[in-house]
């Protein structure tokens, strides 16, 4: 015997425009004088982390990309990234090669000391790869290697790329 629920085409269409784990927030219940709710709660932002050392690149991208609902967080060299790597967990680090001190290969190795699932993409303009900078990209699971310049649309395509994001 099929039970008949009013909101359960709300339901399914809230499963299909989410995930399972946006839709369980999204309709979590609760009982209120015998009655149920649905409460809406906010889903996390996806955190995007950007190194780079001209700063008119980091206010472009944190530009871009918070218009495009992402929390952006910027680091102008490896020494201040690596802390606020470990603080803030971002999902997805949009990494320069080329950077002062430190460059992007050896945050990275640190990085990976600690966190090997945040998602990497290095970009750099003047960085070269070598046969034996491709095996070390591997070892250091770096999603991708971007020359500069990368249009913006691009960069987005492939930031979506690398979290997953149709």
């Amino acid at each position: 015997m099929l039970f008949y629920r009013p909101n359960l085409l709300l339901h399914f269409v809230l499963i299909l425009l989410t995930n399972v784990e946006e839709y369980v927030i999204l309709c979590s219940q609760i009982e209120k004088g015998g009655k149920k709710e649905i409460i809406a709660m906010e889903i996390p932002k996806i955190k995007i982390m950007v190194v780079e050392d001209e700063e008119v690149i980091n206010v472009h991208l944190k530009s871009y990309f918070e218009k495009r609902e992402y929390t952006v967080i910027i680091a102008s060299s490896a020494e201040e990234a690596l802390p606020l790597v470990a603080k803030e967990n971002p999902d997805l680090l949009l990494l320069d090669i080329g950077l002062p001190g430190m460059n992007g290969l050896e945050l990275l190795k640190e990085i990976r000391k600690f966190n090997r699932s945040l998602k990497v993409i290095l970009i750099s303009g003047y960085y070269y790869l070598s046969p034996g900078d491709e095996k070390l990209l591997k070892e250091l699971d770096a999603f991708e290697f971007v020359r500069k310049p990368i249009g913006i649309l691009e960069l987005e395509q492939r930031v979506k790329n690398a979290l997953g994001i149709l």
